[in-house]
């Protein structure tokens, strides 16, 4: 992959994980035509040192963004399907937490059928492009910092009811021609539908899924190699990603990966419990639990939604420490939590947490989630539990829209079958607060 001109200044290169099984994407657009930096999704768009100059984004010339504005004015419409006028949510009362407007939206969803995503599929699908390129590529305002500074995001999907409806609608809130995207499918999945996301993705040139993908069993370390397998493949595009904007440059070149436990420490209780358990997960080859290696390990369920700069992807793939962390990884349940947190804590590893804490630096608020035993009053207000974690509804966008006003990009867990208002209403968001930019520099 091209690096880039390091003549005139130096930059830093971004890779984003994406978990897109449950993701939504929240972000805040402050000012700019997408989120102020992005990492991985993961199960939830990477950093390297670098100064930028801020001039050098403050002063660029918008006239030719300008040229071509968004296609479509922000109105409450959903992505990929119909409101029912029964349906059709006020979403300033939703924001606003209003009961009557919450129970007359959660009584009408009972009632309402989303597309399947064989019916997606067909409309998205190879023999339609122009659809899927102009759906694309024509509802947003792209700013001068973005097209700059382009960035790569790698994203995990697996089949279940609704799951491609729910990846594309965050991948349109996370889409940009300029960036590049890879998609990893579960290797279980269906081969039609396989297929079908295949398809889907040969009409974008920076849309691409990986060529090695990985059967995956929940909790084990295939979460983890099916993250490494779009991350040596973004390695190798021409795209020259860096980072992306005002925040990332804020950052020098640090990765934004959530601080976890030290699970090498006895002190530290069910991290080191967790890690030193064999845990007993479909997919696990034959064998024992190795000894620990002779740094620590950190857990951070967080850490798989996370920013990292090109430098920092290079090392997680090549240097001896990462290979291996990775084999003592083999049998530990949600490798993938232990993974990235432990690399940032390396000395010697690019853009680590202690580079960035030293120079006296915050990470941005990423991602987030509530967990169930943590519940204070006001929170996950439907009681949808999954893995002890919420899962958000209409209800909760008041919460959400709290935290994005503290900056936060992505929230997980959120099912589309389970709420799809949730969507509707932060897209609509979204759309209003991009044309608001666009009539700023524009106009």
């Amino acid at each position: 992959m091209s690096t880039g001109d390091h003549t005139n200044v130096k930059t830093v290169f971004y890779l984003v994980l994406l978990c897109m099984v449950f993701g939504v994407a929240v972000m805040s657009y402050r000012g700019l035509g997408r989120p102020n930096y992005v990492t991985s999704l993961s199960s939830g768009t990477d950093l390297v040192q670098v100064a930028i100059n801020p001039q050098s984004i403050a002063n660029v010339n918008t006239t030719a963004s300008c040229r071509r504005p968004p296609k479509h004015f922000p109105t409450p419409v959903a992505f990929l399907h119909k409101l029912q006028p029964a349906l059709e949510p006020s979403c300033d009362k939703l924001f606003d937490g209003q009961h009557s407007e919450r129970q007359r939206v959660r009584n009408a969803q009972k009632h309402f059928q989303l597309p399947s995503d064989a019916e997606i599929l067909k409309a998205y699908s190879k023999g339609n492009c122009s659809f899927v390129q102009n759906d694309f590529d024509n509802n947003f305002y792209v700013s001068p910092d973005e097209i700059d500074f382009p960035i790569a995001y790698e994203m995990l999907i697996y089949y279940q009811k609704n799951r491609f409806l729910q990846a594309l609608n965050l991948l349109k809130f996370i889409y940009r021609p300029h960036n590049v995207y890879c998609i990893h499918i579960d290797k279980g999945s269906p081969q039609w539908w396989i297929n079908g996301v295949k398809g889907f993705t040969s009409c974008l040139p920076n849309v691409f899924v990986a060529k090695k993908l990985v059967k995956i069993y929940y909790g084990s370390v295939s979460i983890l190699d099916a993250h490494l397998s779009c991350l040596s493949e973004l390695l190798t595009v021409t795209t020259p990603w860096k980072d992306i904007v005002k925040k990332l440059v804020e950052l020098k070149g640090h990765n934004i990966v959530t601080k976890g436990f030290n699970a090498s420490d006895p002190k530290s209780g069910y991290a080191y419990n967790w890690l030193m358990a064999k845990k007993v997960v479909p997919g696990s080859p034959p064998g024992k639990v190795g000894p620990l290696p002779n740094f620590p390990i950190y857990k951070s369920a967080e850490s798989i939604n996370s920013a990292l700069s090109r430098d920092f992807v290079k090392y997680a793939l090549t240097d001896s420490k990462s290979i291996a962390l990775r084999k003592r990884l083999e049998y530990t349940q949600s490798a993938e939590e232990f993974f990235f947190d432990t690399l940032n804590m390396l000395k010697d590893a690019p853009g680590n947490f202690m580079k960035l804490k030293a120079a006296g630096l915050k990470l941005p608020r990423f991602s987030r989630r509530l967990w169930a035993h943590m519940l204070e009053n006001g929170d996950c207000i439907d009681r949808n539990i999954r893995h002890n974690i919420c899962i958000v509804s209409a209800s909760d966008l008041p919460f959400i829209m709290k935290e994005m006003k503290t900056g936060l990009w992505f929230y997980n867990k959120y099912l589309i079958d389970y709420d799809h208002v949730v969507n509707d209403c932060i897209q609509l968001l979204l759309i209003q607060n991009n044309f608001k930019r666009y009539k700023q520099d524009c106009y």
